[in-house]
Protein backbone atom coordinates (compact mmCIF):
# COMPACT_ATOMS: atom_id res chain seq x y z
CA UNK A 1 0.00 0.00 0.00
CA UNK A 2 1.51 3.28 -1.07
CA UNK A 3 1.77 5.79 1.22
CA UNK A 4 -0.24 8.95 1.30
CA UNK A 5 2.17 12.35 1.59
CA UNK A 6 0.80 15.50 3.03
CA UNK A 7 0.07 18.80 0.85
CA UNK A 8 2.97 20.40 0.76
CA UNK A 9 1.46 24.04 1.49
CA UNK A 10 3.78 27.03 1.05
CA UNK A 11 5.67 28.03 4.07
CA UNK A 12 5.10 24.86 5.49
CA UNK A 13 7.97 22.71 7.01
CA UNK A 14 8.03 19.35 6.15
CA UNK A 15 10.01 16.09 7.64
CA UNK A 16 11.15 13.77 5.46
CA UNK A 17 12.68 10.54 5.70
CA UNK A 18 13.39 6.89 4.12
CA UNK A 19 15.54 4.17 4.87
CA UNK A 20 17.03 1.10 2.71
CA UNK A 21 15.19 -1.45 1.74
CA UNK A 22 15.48 -4.49 4.52
CA UNK A 23 17.02 -1.53 6.32
CA UNK A 24 20.12 -2.04 4.39
CA UNK A 25 22.65 0.09 3.68
CA UNK A 26 22.28 2.86 1.02
CA UNK A 27 25.96 4.28 1.34
CA UNK A 28 28.51 2.50 0.55
CA UNK A 29 31.45 5.18 0.71
CA UNK A 30 31.84 8.67 1.36
CA UNK A 31 31.39 9.54 -2.24
CA UNK A 32 28.34 8.23 -2.04
CA UNK A 33 27.27 10.67 0.92
CA UNK A 34 28.88 13.63 -1.43
CA UNK A 35 27.58 12.60 -4.61
CA UNK A 36 23.75 12.67 -3.17
CA UNK A 37 24.24 16.18 -1.44
CA UNK A 38 25.51 17.80 -4.39
CA UNK A 39 22.63 16.73 -6.15
CA UNK A 40 20.34 17.84 -3.08
CA UNK A 41 21.62 21.00 -3.38
CA UNK A 42 20.98 21.21 -7.14
CA UNK A 43 17.35 20.18 -7.28
CA UNK A 44 16.58 22.47 -4.32
CA UNK A 45 18.02 25.80 -6.01
CA UNK A 46 16.12 24.15 -9.24
CA UNK A 47 12.35 23.93 -7.29
CA UNK A 48 13.35 26.76 -4.90
CA UNK A 49 12.49 24.77 -1.61
CA UNK A 50 14.22 25.74 1.04
CA UNK A 51 16.89 23.27 2.63
CA UNK A 52 16.76 23.47 6.81
CA UNK A 53 18.18 20.30 7.94
CA UNK A 54 19.61 17.54 7.23
CA UNK A 55 21.60 14.18 8.12
CA UNK A 56 22.31 10.99 6.04
CA UNK A 57 23.19 7.68 7.79
CA UNK A 58 24.40 4.58 6.59
CA UNK A 59 21.15 2.93 6.36
CA UNK A 60 18.41 6.05 5.86
CA UNK A 61 17.91 9.54 5.65
CA UNK A 62 16.22 12.78 7.09
CA UNK A 63 15.96 16.03 5.55
CA UNK A 64 13.86 19.05 6.94
CA UNK A 65 12.49 21.39 4.27
CA UNK A 66 10.47 24.32 3.96
CA UNK A 67 8.14 24.58 0.74
CA UNK A 68 7.90 27.84 -0.58
CA UNK A 69 5.65 27.26 -3.63
CA UNK A 70 3.33 24.62 -3.27
CA UNK A 71 4.06 21.13 -4.16
CA UNK A 72 7.73 21.47 -5.25
CA UNK A 73 8.91 19.14 -2.53
CA UNK A 74 7.88 15.89 -4.27
CA UNK A 75 9.51 17.02 -7.30
CA UNK A 76 13.14 17.63 -5.89
CA UNK A 77 12.73 13.94 -3.62
CA UNK A 78 11.71 12.07 -6.88
CA UNK A 79 14.41 13.55 -9.22
CA UNK A 80 16.73 13.13 -6.34
CA UNK A 81 16.62 9.40 -5.51
CA UNK A 82 15.83 8.23 -9.13
CA UNK A 83 18.91 9.58 -10.11
CA UNK A 84 20.63 8.24 -6.86
CA UNK A 85 18.99 4.60 -6.99
CA UNK A 86 19.93 4.23 -11.37
CA UNK A 87 23.38 5.53 -10.28
CA UNK A 88 23.84 3.05 -7.29
CA UNK A 89 22.44 0.20 -9.27
CA UNK A 90 24.54 0.52 -12.34
CA UNK A 91 27.73 0.91 -10.65
CA UNK A 92 27.15 -1.96 -8.27
CA UNK A 93 25.37 -4.55 -10.67
CA UNK A 94 21.79 -4.66 -9.06
CA UNK A 95 18.70 -4.44 -9.62
CA UNK A 96 15.20 -3.45 -8.07
CA UNK A 97 14.49 -0.94 -5.03
CA UNK A 98 17.19 0.67 -2.80
CA UNK A 99 14.82 2.14 -0.55
CA UNK A 100 11.85 0.94 1.42
CA UNK A 101 9.37 2.49 -0.71
CA UNK A 102 8.60 5.83 -1.10
CA UNK A 103 9.63 8.54 0.80
CA UNK A 104 7.89 9.79 3.91
CA UNK A 105 6.95 13.19 4.64
CA UNK A 106 5.57 15.03 8.01
CA UNK A 107 4.11 18.32 7.98
CA UNK A 108 5.96 19.94 11.08
CA UNK A 109 2.73 22.60 11.62
CA UNK A 110 3.77 23.97 15.33
CA UNK A 111 6.45 25.91 15.45
CA UNK A 112 7.47 25.18 18.95
CA UNK A 113 8.26 21.53 18.24
CA UNK A 114 10.65 22.79 15.46
CA UNK A 115 13.76 23.03 16.99
CA UNK A 116 12.75 19.64 18.19
CA UNK A 117 12.46 18.13 15.00
CA UNK A 118 15.64 19.92 14.08
CA UNK A 119 17.75 18.47 17.26
CA UNK A 120 16.65 14.99 16.18
CA UNK A 121 18.02 15.34 12.80
CA UNK A 122 21.33 16.53 14.24
CA UNK A 123 21.76 13.84 16.80
CA UNK A 124 20.89 10.62 14.82
CA UNK A 125 24.77 9.97 14.71
CA UNK A 126 25.20 9.93 17.96
CA UNK A 127 22.36 8.22 19.26
CA UNK A 128 22.90 5.12 16.58
CA UNK A 129 27.20 5.25 17.96
CA UNK A 130 28.61 6.10 15.16
CA UNK A 131 30.17 9.46 16.63
CA UNK A 132 30.48 10.98 20.50
CA UNK A 133 29.73 14.66 19.00
CA UNK A 134 27.38 15.87 16.32
CA UNK A 135 30.10 17.96 14.64
CA UNK A 136 32.25 15.00 13.87
CA UNK A 137 29.55 13.54 11.70
CA UNK A 138 30.78 14.50 8.32
CA UNK A 139 27.27 14.20 6.59
CA UNK A 140 24.91 16.56 8.56
CA UNK A 141 25.04 19.98 8.56
CA UNK A 142 25.23 20.42 12.31
CA UNK A 143 28.40 22.02 11.94
CA UNK A 144 26.84 24.63 9.92
CA UNK A 145 23.82 25.43 13.22
CA UNK A 146 26.22 26.12 15.45
CA UNK A 147 28.61 27.84 13.23
CA UNK A 148 29.33 31.66 14.47
CA UNK A 149 31.23 32.87 11.40
CA UNK A 150 29.34 35.52 9.48
CA UNK A 151 26.75 34.28 6.75
CA UNK A 152 26.96 30.46 7.98
CA UNK A 153 24.54 30.28 10.58
CA UNK A 154 20.71 29.83 9.04
CA UNK A 155 18.30 32.01 9.80
CA UNK A 156 16.39 30.17 11.65
CA UNK A 157 18.98 29.71 14.28
CA UNK A 158 18.69 33.29 15.40
CA UNK A 159 15.01 32.87 15.51
CA UNK A 160 14.63 29.74 17.25
CA UNK A 161 17.56 30.05 20.14
CA UNK A 162 18.86 33.47 19.26
CA UNK A 163 22.43 32.24 18.52
CA UNK A 164 24.29 29.04 17.47
CA UNK A 165 25.96 28.50 21.46
CA UNK A 166 22.51 28.22 22.10
CA UNK A 167 21.55 25.76 19.93
CA UNK A 168 24.35 23.71 20.91
CA UNK A 169 23.31 23.86 24.66
CA UNK A 170 19.92 22.45 23.52
CA UNK A 171 21.31 19.79 21.36
CA UNK A 172 23.70 18.73 23.85
CA UNK A 173 20.85 18.88 26.69
CA UNK A 174 19.20 16.13 25.15
CA UNK A 175 22.11 13.95 25.23
CA UNK A 176 22.63 14.43 29.31
CA UNK A 177 18.94 13.67 30.31
CA UNK A 178 17.30 11.65 26.97
CA UNK A 179 14.10 13.50 27.49
CA UNK A 180 11.86 14.64 24.20
CA UNK A 181 8.41 16.53 25.21
CA UNK A 182 5.59 13.27 23.72
CA UNK A 183 4.20 15.58 21.66
CA UNK A 184 7.20 15.94 19.32
CA UNK A 185 7.01 12.22 18.57
CA UNK A 186 4.64 12.19 15.86
CA UNK A 187 6.92 14.63 14.10
CA UNK A 188 10.02 12.22 14.19
CA UNK A 189 8.23 9.65 12.42
CA UNK A 190 9.77 6.11 13.35
CA UNK A 191 11.93 7.54 16.71
CA UNK A 192 13.87 3.59 16.50
CA UNK A 193 15.09 3.86 12.88
CA UNK A 194 17.42 6.34 14.33
CA UNK A 195 19.32 3.07 16.05
CA UNK A 196 18.95 0.74 13.25
CA UNK A 197 22.75 1.29 13.43
CA UNK A 198 24.15 -1.28 15.65
CA UNK A 199 25.94 1.18 18.62
CA UNK A 200 28.07 -1.33 19.30
CA UNK A 201 29.45 -2.24 15.92
CA UNK A 202 33.01 -0.47 14.97
CA UNK A 203 32.90 2.97 13.75
CA UNK A 204 36.05 1.63 11.42
CA UNK A 205 33.54 -0.39 9.72
CA UNK A 206 32.08 2.68 8.29
CA UNK A 207 32.92 5.54 5.71
CA UNK A 208 35.86 7.50 7.31
CA UNK A 209 34.82 10.72 7.79
CA UNK A 210 36.34 13.07 5.36
CA UNK A 211 36.88 16.69 4.74
CA UNK A 212 34.97 18.99 2.38
CA UNK A 213 37.25 20.86 -0.52
CA UNK A 214 35.13 24.23 -1.67
CA UNK A 215 34.35 24.61 -4.78
CA UNK A 216 34.22 21.32 -6.00
CA UNK A 217 32.12 20.50 -9.59
CA UNK A 218 28.85 18.77 -9.81
CA UNK A 219 29.44 14.96 -10.09
CA UNK A 220 28.48 13.38 -12.83
CA UNK A 221 27.11 9.78 -12.55
CA UNK A 222 30.15 8.57 -13.80
CA UNK A 223 31.97 9.76 -10.95
CA UNK A 224 29.93 8.13 -7.82
CA UNK A 225 32.36 5.58 -6.83
CA UNK A 226 32.51 4.49 -4.70
CA UNK A 227 32.36 0.20 -3.90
Amino acid sequence: MSRKLPPFVPGGYYHVYNRGAARSRIFASEENYRYLLRWLFYYVREFDVQLVAYCLMPNHYHVLVREKKGNTIPLVFQRLFNRYTKAFNKRTNRSGTLFQGPYRAIHVDRTEYLAHVIRYIHLNPVLAGLVRRPEDWQFSDYRRWVSEKPGSMPDLVQQLFGGAKSYAEFALEFLRDRRQPEQVRRYLLAERDSKNVSPTRSRRSWPRLATKKPGRKLASDRSLWFC
